[in-house]
C-alpha cells in the first residue's frame, strides 16, 4: 500500500476546517478530480457514515462508496472505501498553529 503525506497551513479556526474538509458536500471545491460528493446515510454523520463519491482518474469516471471510520473533532478524520475499484484509506489530522 502506498503512503502520502502533506502539510498544508490554512488561516482559519481549526474546527471550520475540520467541518468544511470533512463535509463530502465540499470535497469537489478542495479535491482535484472529485466531481461530486454527497452522504448516501443519514445523519447526524459519523463513524459508521457513508457518502458516495464520484472522481475522474486517467479520463475515466470512477464511483466509490467511502465509510468513516474515525472522527474525534476538531482533530481527526479517518475514511476508507467500502464500494469501487480501488481501495483506500485516509487518515487528516488538524491542529492549531499558533494563536
Amino acid at each position: 500500500m502506498y503512503k502520502f503525506e502533506l502539510s498544508i497551513f490554512i488561516n482559519r479556526p481549526q474546527q471550520e476546517v475540520f467541518d468544511y474538509v470533512t463535509n463530502p458536500a465540499n470535497s469537489a471545491q478542495w479535491q482535484s478530480g472529485t466531481q461530486s460528493a454527497e452522504w448516501t446515510s443519514d445523519g447526524p454523520h459519523g463513524v459508521g457514515s457513508t457518502f458516495k463519491v464520484v472522481t475522474s482518474l486517467l479520463g475515466r469516471k470512477i464511483e466509490a462508496t467511502v465509510e468513516v471510520t474515525g472522527r474525534e473533532p476538531p482533530s481527526l478524520s479517518r475514511i476508507k472505501s467500502v464500494g469501487g475499484p480501488i481501495p483506500f484509506e485516509s487518515t487528516t489530522r488538524f491542529a492549531a498553529q499558533g494563536d
